[in-house]
């Protein structure tokens, strides 16, 4: 059923290489983006299907209020974000920035990243030291000469906020 599978990853766990972290897509492309799939056509996957009702309990907790059925994301994000390239940055920063470029395909389930025509841009500030020393003065300091950033530090450096997601 892998038709039903995108790969996908987490900001804070990602370090280059993907390894088998995939996620159940309940989405069909409609020419115009993604549209949910119905409960019906998501039984055509009975895997898939099988292990969402394995979790139906614990989705339907959920408290946001603009999900039509009970197996959808909760947020939109990674919908909005498909097909587009995307830049990931931890945002936890120690001696140096970790950066990574995703193919548009990679779903990012948690965490800061960047999208939009200019990523090359972006990557190099990043990655720069004027960005390091920044990050490193308004960063919350943590364990072990950590400094953690909110997107909202990082857009004061300049980014836009339509840069980061």
């Amino acid at each position: 059923e892998s038709s039903i599978l995108h790969r996908c990853v987490k900001e804070s766990k990602f370090h280059g290489t993907y390894g088998n972290l995939y996620i159940i897509f309940p989405y069909k492309e409609d020419g115009n983006g993604f549209v949910p799939m119905t409960e019906k056509e998501l039984m055509e996957y009975p895997l898939a299907y099988r292990y969402l009702c394995s979790k139906k309990n614990e989705l339907s907790k959920r408290t946001i209020k603009e999900i039509p059925s009970w197996f959808l994301f909760g947020r939109t994000q990674g919908l909005n974000t498909l097909n587009q390239d995307k830049l990931i940055m931890n945002h936890y920063v120690h001696d140096k920035v970790s950066v990574h470029r995703l193919p548009k395909d990679v779903i990012v389930y948690s965490g800061l990243f960047f999208t939009g025509g200019h990523l090359d841009l972006v990557e190099r500030l990043l990655l720069s030291r004027d960005f390091l020393r920044y990050a490193r003065l308004v960063g919350k300091e943590k364990t072990s000469g950590y400094y953690e950033l909110s997107t909202k530090m990082i857009g004061n450096f300049g980014f836009s906020d339509e840069d980061i997601v």
